[in-house]
């Protein structure tokens, strides 16, 4: 833990948070995290302490919508390959700096630069030279951004992007304090951010705080002064914790007690859908996995998803059998072959699969799945396990890890045989890009040179329509295949303390905590 003091603080401008008197919102948020560095915040816990603390280009609004951030205003050229961002003079970072153009230019260049070892780089990669840059082809200072003045951003596309503007708000596009780089530092353990919000204590294992930053430029409107994100990996213990008061709002409820919790807090219970999928992943760079497509078909196709939904967690999720969520605007999932089949024609299916992979009584297969620390995700796992033992004969073995340590395999690609992994986004374009073993990340190691084209040829589109409709094309060739197994798409299911005002459903991200206020306990 790094110990702020009262100096420190004073330096950044910040009061001390016990000088408020108010009281601090106590936030659940699963698995403890990794990073405080947004650029390098990869799982859905960190994303959320990172969207509370930078602001990009464009911003998430109460109910996850984009909206302006430190651009107040854009335009785009008529061959849609330049954008031009006029930024807000009253931006500011925490220690009272201003926020210009050339932050920007800083962080896009940091994001691209082989050595930051970002996960999520490759949201700029039709950015002018930035694919080279990845590749270590060329030098940074090549990127195709500019800060022609103070408050003026302009990037340059290599290609046009209908849905370049849907990305601004993410994270990872937020700019970075470049006094903090110029001193070698990168991201201290505790970064100047241009956010709402100022972490001043991390805990590992414990928590991260939170302070209003009073330089934020619209700091007016927020009406929270601290907030705490509570490590909460075990969901009963959060559920407790929520209980006695200690929690204003949860993360999740615990698996299949969701009747049960209705039944005692009524409509403190938010459950809505999710842009997110629960899925295994195999790892495609190591066999059988990469060659044997008929295997990875069996596997998925005896994997009963409504028994999930229905009997295991009994949660609100819902069985998926697309990579990509559905209820995306502007997105039709594709309708796949076996998707329509009884369960029970599937399970012959899988059968017949597995015994054309080679596979059987005189060659058995037995299987690692590799998956996070918690309760749901035992169960989902326990439950696949028992249903590929009784239908095909496979044995598999479970293996459990921190969060943190699983992201790092999926990364690493060192797993043996399947990862339960997730991923949350209403960007169509990220879920099959995950897939794309071209280009890193957490993603299987998929290769197959039409999904590549029909990707290629998406980004090309004038229109999301068009786009979309390609994408369609790719996830359906791509699911046939089946480079990753989807089993749910999750639902949000959190407590929300009567006390806690603004709390709204966003199905591709969380309520940033701005827009949070904990009115007073009754007396």
């Amino acid at each position: 833990m790094r110990v702020v003091t009262m100096g420190m603080l004073a330096a950044l401008g910040l009061a001390a948070p016990a000088a408020t008197g108010a009281e601090v919102l106590r936030l659940g948020n699963g698995p403890d995290i990794s990073t405080l560095d947004w650029q390098k915040a990869s799982t859905v816990f960190e994303v959320r302490v990172a969207n509370d603390l930078c602001e990009g280009l464009l911003a998430y609004g109460a109910s996850g919508e984009a909206t302006p951030g430190v651009a107040s205003d854009w335009n785009v050229s008529a061959d849609g390959l330049t954008y031009t961002f006029k930024l807000r003079p009253d931006a500011r970072w925490s220690d009272g700096s201003a926020v210009t153009a050339a932050d920007f230019v800083a962080g896009w260049r940091r994001l691209v630069t082989p050595s930051t070892a970002a996960a999520t780089a490759d949201r700029l990669l039709n950015v002018e030279n930035a694919q080279a840059i990845l590749q270590g082809k060329a030098d940074p200072a090549t990127l195709g951004v500019a800060a022609p003045e103070a408050h003026t951003f302009t990037v340059r596309l290599s290609r046009r992007q209908a849905d370049f503007a849907a990305y601004l708000p993410q994270h990872m596009l937020c700019p970075v304090h470049r006094p903090s780089l110029e001193k070698g530092t990168n991201a201290p353990p505790l970064p100047i951010s241009n956010g709402a919000y100022v972490a001043v204590a991390r805990e590992p294992q414990a928590l991260v705080r939170l302070q209003k930053n009073p330089y934020f430029w619209d700091a007016a409107s927020v009406p929270t002064e601290t907030v705490e994100y509570h490590v909460t990996e075990d969901q009963q213990t959060e559920f407790k914790r929520f209980r006695t008061g200690d929690l204003h709002m949860t993360v999740s409820v615990p698996p299949g007690q969701l009747d049960a919790v209705r039944a005692e807090w009524g409509d403190a219970l938010m459950v809505y859908p999710s842009a997110g999928v629960l899925y295994l992943s195999p790892n495609l760079t190591r066999e059988p996995w990469s060659v044997q497509v008929k295997l990875r078909q069996a596997i998925s196709l005896a994997i009963d998803r409504e028994t999930l939904s229905q009997k295991v967690l009994r949660s609100g999720e819902i069985a998926a059998y697309n990579f990509v969520p559905s209820g995306i605007p502007g997105y039709t999932q594709p309708v796949l072959s076996w998707a329509k089949q009884t369960q029970a024609e599937r399970d012959a299916k899988a059968r017949q699969l597995l015994a054309e992979a080679g596979y059987g009584k005189d060659k058995p297969l037995v299987i690692e799945i590799l998956h996070p620390t918690g309760d749901r995700f035992r169960q989902i796992n326990i439950a696949v396990a028992a249903m590929l033992k009784q239908k095909l004969g496979v044995t598999a073995n479970l293996r459990n890890e921190e969060t943190k340590s699983v992201v790092a395999h999926l990364r690493a690609r060192d797993y043996p045989d399947l990862a339960l992994n997730g991923w949350n986004s209403d960007l169509p374009v990220t879920y099959l890009e995950l897939l794309d073993g071209e280009r890193g990340g957490f993603g299987p190691g998929y290769r197959n040179p039409t999904f590549g084209r029909l990707l290629e040829e998406a980004r090309q589109q004038p229109g999301l329509a068009q786009m979309y409709a390609k994408l369609g094309e790719a996830e359906r060739l791509a699911m046939e295949e089946a480079p990753v197994i989807p089993l749910l798409q999750v639902s949000r299911k959190l407590l929300v303390s009567p006390r806690l005002q603004g709390m709204k459903p966003a199905p591709g991200t969380v309520t940033p905590a701005r827009f949070l206020k904990l009115l007073p306990a009754k007396p």
